[in-house]
């Protein structure tokens, strides 16, 4: 809602809630809203807005509960889209509910073509569930895969809720555009390449090369069971077996895993204040299959 009075404000606005291979453009927009001093009002401007996705919806929602949970900004205003789309899609997938505006606005309207977005505070098996649903309602799991997928998504929220240092948990949510399938999951901890230079041989690395060994088998900064470390590589494997992709941001560092080619690393624009796992799948006749245990050295990267 939009203040009704002149009191002290900031306005951010946007007209585009950009895929993460926009992530720039958007974080030099919101990164000042993450600042630990603000100590105004903020007045988040979506009127204009003219696209929308997965990664950009669920980062903005978590940089305004981050600010509700930092307590130092007095109010938080939203001005709605003025394309009825726009709006109507926000509010289907929960973003003003997730904001504290749920009340403000028209009912939720359920739909099979998304996954609500999802403010995750602990591991929740259940949410799990619901993602690995909502995948086999689009396209049909082969035998064997929908278990291994349940463990890996599993290992990867239980890692954003242990190791994350994130005070206000992670964001999850995903839709579908025609047959292309997003699914975003990130939280604002301290992000792999923090954790990973806890490990003395990854101490002098940088951001990019640091993600992308994140995603190799066995890799974490847990101390535990040697089964942990997977979660990314097997998610890694999957997207790459469905000739999807994946795009990593962390720290200072963005890799993009894509179909017959080798990882690309670069680095982003300011530092995002932990860590989004973005994925894009487009099923085919073949379906979401399961992944064998081949040498990985072998095989065509996703990259």
């Amino acid at each position: 809602m939009v203040p009704a009075d002149d009191s002290p404000q900031h306005q951010y606005s946007f007209y585009r809630l950009a895929t993460i291979a926009g992530v720039n453009p958007l974080l030099r927009l919101t990164l000042p809203l993450l600042a630990e001093n603000l100590n105004y009002n903020v007045l988040v401007d979506l009127s204009d807005v003219i696209a929308w996705d997965a990664f950009g919806i669920t980062y903005l929602a978590a940089c305004l509960e981050r600010c509700r949970h930092l307590g130092t900004i007095p109010q938080i205003y939203i001005r709605r889209p003025l394309r009825p789309k726009a709006h109507q899609f926000l509010v289907d997938m929960g973003f003003y509910k997730s904001v504290g505006l749920g009340d403000k606005f028209e009912a939720r309207r359920p739909s099979k073509e998304q996954i609500d977005l999802v403010h995750i505070t602990a591991l929740e098996p259940g949410f799990v569930d619901g993602l690995l649903d909502f995948l086999e309602s689009l396209q049909p799991f082969d035998a064997g895969l929908k278990d291994s997928m349940r463990m890996s998504f599993i290992e990867l929220i239980q890692n954003f809720a242990e190791h994350a240092g994130s005070a206000s948990g992670a964001w999850a949510s995903g839709n579908s555009h025609g047959k292309r399938i997003s699914l975003c999951l990130l939280d604002l901890g301290r992000g792999i390449p923090n954790n990973l230079r806890n490990i003395k041989k990854f101490k002098r690395m940088g951001d990019p090369r640091l993600i992308e060994h994140a995603t190799e088998t066995g890799v974490t900064s847990a101390v535990g069971p040697a089964e942990r470390g997977l979660g990314l590589a097997m998610i890694r494997r999957f997207v790459r077996a469905n000739r999807g992709a994946m795009t990593i941001i962390s720290g200072g560092g963005r890799v993009r895993f894509r179909p017959d080619r080798k990882p690309i690393r670069d680095k982003i624009h300011g530092y995002f204040p932990g860590t989004a796992v973005f994925l894009s799948l487009v099923p085919t006749e073949r379906g979401l299959y399961v992944i064998g245990d081949e040498d990985e050295t072998n095989d065509t990267y996703c990259g």
